[in-house]
């Protein structure tokens, strides 16, 4: 490991932890505690939703570790390994994988395909937008008052006596109710926002978007929580878009809500979009909340969601697609 200080150490090592347990709908975070000596120590607290569990971990041990070792991933992913494991002896998993919870709790959630290699490869799981995202299945539990959602592996497919297939089949029609969904104006939710955090909302606010403005709403779920699920259910976008009377980009906000953005101009629109998108996603978006670079529509006639192309990359797409041959094979 190159050195680092302590502090930079900490603050790393957090947000590597949190990508591995957002998944879990783990959250984590830092909390100052003295030591002997009156030495100020940095701990790192872990909040395990469906149980009563909230671990604090040292970070000294782990500093000094890491400088030794000279490989923190590795350092994360076993404390990552060990959180979870104590998360399901925690929850009882066994307890909360009936079927009829199953058939009643269970829901999409959409990832990105190539950040999350490890997880769909023991996880029951279908592509969408052409292979740019994920879709997985997740259980939501509600123990002792806490809530919470299991991601549900293929290890436990045979205590529940269902295929992938089955478990995923039941989490989309669960998923694709309408009612499951809310669509607000970006002003809208944007307002709220402002309210909630409490800042001052300018008389003039709805200013910043008038006529020559494109029209924008937001998609997500009633909890507000990894509400882009809807993408794995494109009649949910299809029906939406058709209410709206538009033909829209669909931004991937995070992994928690989608925006729908009206279509005015040509490339140079698309172009700037996926700056936009890039942008936030550095600069706004939690590391485990990313859900793609990619700019998407959706396509009419196949009702399905697809990365957005300029008409000149569509060309060339067509272009370099190899020629079939009509010929006889033998």
């Amino acid at each position: 490991m190159e050195e680092i200080s302590y502090e930079e150490f900490v603050y790393e090592f957090v947000a590597e932890l949190q990508l591995k347990l957002s998944p879990y709908d783990m959250q984590v975070s830092i909390v100052n505690k003295m030591r002997n000596n009156s030495i100020l120590e940095k701990s790192i607290k872990v909040d395990i939703p469906g149980t009563n569990a909230s671990p604090s971990i040292s970070t000294l041990p782990l500093y000094e570790h890491c400088c030794d070792c000279d490989d923190m991933p590795a350092v994360v992913r076993s404390l990552a390994e060990k959180i979870i494991a104590e998360r399901d002896r925690q929850i009882d998993i066994m307890s909360v994988l009936s079927k009829d919870n199953i058939l009643s709790s269970t829901y999409l959630m959409v990832v990105n395909t190539a950040s999350n290699k490890a997880l769909l490869a023991d996880t029951p799981h279908f592509l969408i937008a052409e292979g740019e995202l994920a879709a997985i299945p997740r259980l939501s539990i509600n123990v002792g008052g806490k809530k919470g959602s299991i991601i549900i592996k293929n290890g436990m497919l045979p205590v529940l006596q269902m295929t992938g297939d089955e478990i995923l089949q039941v989490a989309k029609i669960n998923t694709s109710e309408q009612n499951l969904f809310e669509i607000n104006s970006l002003l809208s939710v944007t307002m709220q926002a402002m309210e909630e955090n409490g800042e001052d909302i300018a008389d003039d606010f709805s200013e910043f978007f008038t006529e020559n403005t494109p029209k924008t709403f937001v998609i997500t779920n009633k909890d507000k929580k990894l509400g882009a699920c809807c993408l794995a259910c494109p009649e949910v976008i299809g029906t939406a878009i058709e209410k709206m009377g538009i033909d829209c980009y669909i931004l991937p906000s995070s992994i928690h809500e989608v925006i729908l953005v009206e279509k005015r101009g040509g490339s140079e629109d698309l172009e700037y979009l996926r700056d936009c998108v890039n942008q936030v996603n550095r600069q706004s978006v939690p590391a485990a909340e990313i859900l793609s670079d990619k700019v998407f529509v959706y396509n009419q006639k196949t009702k399905k969601i697809e990365i957005a192309r300029t008409e000149q990359e569509l060309q060339t797409m067509t272009q370099s697609a190899p020629h079939k041959s009509h010929g006889m094979h033998m």
